[in-house]
């Protein structure tokens, strides 16, 4: 993400043809902002509009918050002196060369003076860009500290980089996360009526419902949509292209190799639980990673003990396996096939073996012969959205992880 200390933009996003309108004001979040003096963590993967939401709520406030963001280095108080500097509360000079001799403790008791009463608000953007032992240390002061002198509003990628354990306990905390930042129906029915007025309602809907709500995805299918001149053409095959390279530029490569290693074999069966997943990807603790990732916002969790991948992310792993590693699909299809067996649901097996060339376990002796089959038209991808231009290239992480 590509900031300037006063005035940070959101991360640039794949071009799509034709220019896609402002998006929607978000009155309920921006009140749920304006309602609290508390510290506030927004904690979402690439592209829910984190920074857009923060400019949208920082247009409605006087003074303007600070705000700080990484400089090079990684270190927090040179990155929130910069901050003050370009804010006039401080007056403009070497930042690396106000640190306080005490360090932090000096440092909250600098910024205390200096803010307290002022109304100025502190909001830490892409804070995964400090360096670890820094974001530790400071995060958990700045966060729990009871009573708080100024405001901190935080957000990040990555919320289990940030320990509000205090601050949330004692319900001092605002915390937004994926599930509130995400479009709902009626919003992405805005959006496109702003961007695409002629799209139809079952275009929107299902776009809608293959996003998951992710604003970034959901803008960049609009936004082909918009540059598309031939209503006659499916949106799915129009927008996958773009959104796919979105995806492998912003999300896959913050991930480890095990990680993707892990959520590629929860793809293959839709909803996992840590067991089944284990199974597939023969990773021992591919429950704990599954968790990580669904307390990031990455995933989702379905229930105690199942996750389910974001409907856009899971088509996109089944893409690029079908290319990277299509013998490796369906071997992976051969092992759900034979974990459902084991676990006694014949409708999943069936249709994990047809998606794998084989029929039905000869383990099992009858069927019944309403299961649906999950067939394989042609040489398409054996998943709901059956376009060629979702694949893209061969990636090399999805190539190692395969």
């Amino acid at each position: 993400m590509e900031t300037s200390a006063a005035h940070p933009q959101p991360a640039a996003a794949p071009s799509a043809r034709g220019t896609l309108p402002a998006l929607i004001p978000r009155p309920h979040l921006l009140e749920r902002l304006g309602g609290t003096t508390g510290p506030v963590l927004i904690a979402a993967p690439p592209g829910y509009g984190k920074t857009t939401l923060l400019r949208q709520w920082s247009g409605t406030l006087r003074p303007q918050p600070v705000w700080v963001v990484p400089r090079d280095g990684g270190t927090v108080w040179p990155a929130i002196m910069a901050g003050l500097q370009a804010a006039r509360v401080v007056p403009e000079g070497n930042a690396g060369a106000l640190q306080p001799p005490g360090g932090l403790d000096d440092a909250l008791a600098f910024l205390t003076r200096k803010l307290t009463g002022s109304r100025i608000r502190l909001v830490f953007d892409a804070v995964e860009g400090f360096r670890a032992a820094e974001r530790e240390s400071w995060f958990r002061a700045l966060l729990n500290r009871d009573p708080v002198p100024f405001q901190v509003i935080v957000a990040t990628r990555d919320s289990t980089a940030i320990d509000a354990t205090d601050a949330r306990l004692a319900f001092r905390l605002l915390d937004l996360r994926a599930e509130d930042l995400a479009f709902s129906a009626a919003e992405t029915s805005a959006l496109a009526a702003l961007a695409v007025p002629g799209a139809g309602q079952r275009t929107v809907r299902q776009i809608h419902s293959d996003c998951g709500g992710w604003p970034a995805c959901t803008a960049l299918a609009l936004g082909y949509l918009q540059g598309d001149r031939s209503p006659a053409r499916p949106a799915v095959e129009d927008r996958s292209g773009t959104i796919a390279a979105y995806l492998d530029r912003t999300v896959l490569p913050a991930l480890t190799l095990t990680e993707i290693r892990v959520i590629a074999a929860a793809c293959i069966c839709g909803t996992s639980e840590p067991a089944q997943a284990a199974a597939l990807c023969g990773v021992p603790d591919a429950g704990t990673i599954l968790g990580r990732l669904a307390t990031q916002g990455l995933i989702q969790r379905r229930g105690q003990q199942a996750f389910v991948l974001r409907p856009v992310l899971r088509q996109h792993l089944l893409q690029m396996l079908w290319r990277a590693d299509p013998a490796g699909l369906r071997r992976l299809h051969r092992r759900a096939s034979s974990w459902h067996s084991t676990a006694g649901s014949a409708a999943a097996c069936l249709r994990h073996a047809a998606a794998s060339g084989e029929g039905p376990p000869t383990s099992q002796p009858s069927w019944p012969t309403t299961a649906p089959i999950w067939s394989t038209p042609g040489n398409r991808m054996p998943c709901s959205l059956h376009c060629r231009c979702w694949a893209t290239p061969k990636s090399p992480r999805m190539a190692d992880s395969a």
